[in-house]
């Protein structure tokens, strides 16, 4: 919802803003929620698949480990973002 408001406000200002403002949207849909929303559901059916089991040390084993693999995916995303305007200029982006 908080989305859908700020591209209503945007597409008022300007449809040049409004473009830039779907741009990054989309990037972040891409790049980060739909791999993470990924790799969140890989870890759920581990850990559902332990708890199952009666296995509550297997469990914490999973949770704690894709504690760590998220974050280490999550980093280069971090990086990459800090940099995306030079990253998109090189793709032949208009500035």
């Amino acid at each position: 919802m908080v989305a859908l408001l700020n591209i209503y406000y945007v597409g008022q200002m300007s449809t040049e803003l409004l473009a830039g403002v779907g741009l990054g949207s989309m990037l972040l849909n891409v790049l980060v929620f739909a791999v993470t929303m990924g790799l969140n559901g890989t870890i759920e059916t581990f850990v559902a698949w332990s708890y199952g089991q009666g296995d509550k040390k297997s469990c914490g084993l999973h949770l704690n480990r894709a504690k760590v693999i998220v974050t280490i995916f999550c980093m280069p995303v971090m990086l990459l973002f800090c940099f995306i305007d030079k990253v998109l200029i090189g793709c032949q982006q208009d500035p």
